[in-house]
């Protein structure tokens, strides 16, 4: 996921018996502590906001609108759900 360009997070998906669905945000990370090659990349919620987060509260947030994607998909049936800010859509990348 990219924010202004800049990658605020992502999501890591590993199968073998079963599937393991990884989602890293990056938080509470000043530009400086980003490696330099990586730094004109990568962004941070701390660098958007101006203020450390709170990483529980973001964590909850973060529960809540997956709960509410899945529930989404639950109500619509089978296929593809909407791109996030697309036509029929509820859901908004800036949430």
């Amino acid at each position: 996921m990219r924010v202004g360009g800049r990658k605020i997070a992502g999501v890591l998906v590993e199968r073998a018996a079963g599937a393991v669905i990884g989602i890293g945000l990056n938080a509470n990370i000043t530009r400086g502590e980003f490696p330099e090659a990586l730094r004109a990349e990568c962004t941070s919620v701390q660098i958007l906001t101006g203020e450390r987060a709170d990483r529980s509260e973001l964590a909850r947030a973060l529960i809540r609108r997956l709960d509410a994607i899945y529930a989404e998909g639950l109500s619509a049936g089978p296929g593809p759900l909407p791109s996030p800010g697309s036509a029929g859509s509820s859901r908004s990348a800036a949430r």
